[in-house]
Order: C-alpha cells, then structure tokens, then sequence
C-alpha cells in the first residue's frame, strides 16, 4: 500500500483489451487507492483535509498533504530562528548569552 502513497506502483489501464474487458488488478488498485484516500483525509485535521479533498490518487492527495505541511513547518522554523535571533538577556544576543551556559557543565 505504501506504493500508493509514494506513487510507485502506477494505476493499470482500466480495461485488459479493446473489447473492454475488466482488467481485475486496475479494480484492486482503484479500490486500495479509494481506501488509502478516505483513511488519509479521516487522518487529516478539518482544515488541512479541507484543503486535500478532491485529489484523484493517493499519491496526489499525499503530495498535497507534504506541500501543505512541509510549508507551515518551514515557515515555524523561520519563525523560531528569527526569534532566536532577535531573543536577548542581559543586553547579549541570544547565542552569546547561551554559549557561557554551555562551557558551564
């Protein structure tokens, strides 16, 4: 199943010939991705699943959710970095005021 998440096992044609035949495994594989998309949307917060819904795969849907986080973490950790930076006691900067903390122990 992990290969629909990351996308490596491609969803196989829809029929077996030109005489529209059911092709079995592209059922099986239609059916996991169904699956793996309602579980990952049920895993979601509100307000990210909000802003997933409606991808056709579960890869697509995965890579939203990536998108979605991996954007809201890195803005927090230029958050916490400027704060850091700007954070100071005793008139010293915070890596200044810290580093003799440090060499204490």
């Amino acid at each position: 199943m992990i290969d629909h998440l990351y996308g490596t096992k491609p969803c196989p044609a829809p029929t077996l010939d030109i005489s529209s035949t059911p092709n079995p495994e592209y059922e099986e594989w239609e059916s996991k991705d169904n699956y793996l998309i309602c579980w990952l949307l049920n895993s979601l917060t509100p307000d990210v699943a909000q802003q997933v819904v409606g991808h056709p795969t579960c890869h697509s849907t995965w890579t939203a959710i990536e998108d979605i986080c991996g954007a809201h973490n890195r803005a927090k950790i230029q958050i916490c970095r400027t704060n850091l930076q700007t954070t100071r006691k005793a008139g010293r900067v915070f890596p200044r005021c810290v580093i003799p903390c440090v060499y204490v122990h």
